[in-house]
């Protein structure tokens, strides 16, 4: 992945401040304006917006889920159930992903009003 910023959102990883203006830039910027932000995620953040995109990688959200069980003491069926909404949602990401990364230079061209 060659944007630091996408990886690092991929990965659960925090912004540093230097890097948030540069991530407004890149939404606000290259791939439209604020206003078409606003009138096509409403009042999401722009963080979020980007993961529903990209996606979370698996091994991360391994990790989290991990973390998750060890701090809640969940028995397995919930370990279970927790676990297959987990896939769920990653299969739904990695469709998601899959279908950005084919079109992401329309989208670049079009703007969010394309998404």
């Amino acid at each position: 992945m060659d944007n630091i910023i996408i990886y690092k959102i991929k990965h659960n990883q925090i912004l540093t401040e230097m890097e948030k203006p540069d991530l407004q830039r890149i939404m606000f910027k290259e791939l439209g304006n604020n206003k078409n932000f606003v009138e096509t995620f409403l009042d999401s953040n722009v963080v979020q917006v980007v993961r529903n995109l990209v996606g979370l990688d698996r091994q991360t959200a391994n990790k989290i889920f991990s973390k998750y069980i060890n701090d809640n003491r969940l028995n397995s069926k919930e370990c279970f159930y927790q676990n297959v909404n987990i896939l769920k949602k990653l299969k739904k990401e990695s469709k998601n992903k899959v279908e950005f990364e084919k079109n992401f230079e329309e989208y670049k061209k079009a703007g969010f009003n394309s998404l």
